[in-house]
């Protein structure tokens, strides 16, 4: 390419030849067709519920959004009802009756659920609250990334003792100390724990996503492999979008009401004005008066930093709950 040497075509090379000797293309004979209605009402299902939710979160129970909530329910339905009479199914409705698959999938499916709705008001919290740039903020969540690494690292060294659903059952507790630390850390306003906190549940939702893939395309039919694998990764991005969607409701349901009984009582009248988000909330303070926009803030931040310290623990409730789940699988696998 300019030197005068002919172009060479990596398909050529020895990898080319040997290759599909080693790994063989396979193709299902019976495979069917993508079912594109079922398709289109899986999305439609989901971006409908997810807006009806996240406006009735805030208290809008007006007629429209009641409308679109209901719409994405019965949306939901006709997508289920749709699997059971198709041949070909997107989702195979028959391996959720396997209650090692639907424990572990359910498991995983909460494990993304927490960790991206978390890692979302975290940000936004060394952000907005502790007033550092995108690269600062970036920087603190290594502390999180570093408890993803030597978690996943960690996870396969304890199957050598220990069960898969045991792992997975005291890694989730582990995470739910991680939790309530990060609850208390920001009543507490202390950085240090918080970041200690970060690390703790990062450390202990890891050995989940490492090991659930697993568990979940193991308890189905070798048959149906590639179909649970699907499900597998569904879930995944499915438990990451309702973690932003409905934890990120909570913490709006919770700031819209704790702004008007944290704000002075000469700036009540303000309220409504604040209650639209933190972002809008800073960006309304330089309306007011310079000594009367402190006290605004400061008020501001307090109610986001009650907003999160809810979410976080009812996040230490949920992995609680899902401990017990998992601790479950091992027994579901025997029966």
């Amino acid at each position: 390419m300019g030197l005068g040497l002919p172009d060479r075509d990596p398909r050529d090379g020895p990898a080319a030849r040997v290759g599909p000797f080693l790994l063989p293309e396979h193709r299902d004979p019976s495979g069917e067709r993508i079912d594109l209605t079922s398709a289109v009402l899986s999305l439609a299902a989901m971006l409908t519920l997810v807006y009806g939710v996240k406006h009735v979160a805030v208290g809008d129970l007006s007629a429209p959004s009641i409308g679109v909530l209901t719409v994405g329910l019965a949306l939901g339905w006709a997508f289920i009802a749709r699997q059971t009479r198709l041949r070909a199914p997107l989702l195979d409705l028959g391996l959720f009756r396997r209650p090692g698959f639907s424990g572990a999938l359910v498991v995983n499916l909460a494990g993304f659920f927490l960790a991206f709705g978390t890692l979302l008001f975290l940000a936004q919290h060394l952000q907005l609250v502790l007033g550092m740039g995108t690269f600062e903020a970036g920087l603190w969540t290594l502390f999180s990334a570093a408890g993803f690494v030597a978690g996943s690292l960690l996870a396969p060294s304890l199957l050598r003792w220990i069960p898969p659903s045991s792992v997975m059952a005291s890694s989730l507790a582990v995470a739910a100390a991680g939790f309530a630390l990060l609850a208390a850390s920001l009543w507490w306003g202390s950085f240090a724990s918080l970041m200690a906190a970060t690390f703790l549940f990062s450390i202990g939702l890891a050995p989940v996503f490492a090991l659930s893939a697993d568990l979940i395309v193991g308890a189905a039919p070798e048959s149906k492999a590639g179909s649970a694998a699907a499900i597998a990764e569904t879930s995944s991005e499915l438990g990451g979008a309702l973690g932003i969607a409905l934890l990120g409701s909570v913490v709006a349901a919770v700031y819209r009401s704790r702004v008007p009984a944290l704000l002075p009582d000469a700036a009540t009248n303000t309220a409504p004005a604040l209650q639209d988000g933190i972002s809008n909330a800073f960006a309304q303070l330089a309306t007011f008066p310079a000594q009367q926009a402190e006290v605004i803030r400061a008020a501001i931040v307090q109610a986001y930093v009650d907003s999160f310290a809810t979410v976080a623990v009812l996040s230490a409730l949920i992995a609680l709950a899902v401990a017990l789940a998992a601790g479950s699988l091992r027994r579901a696998a025997t029966d």
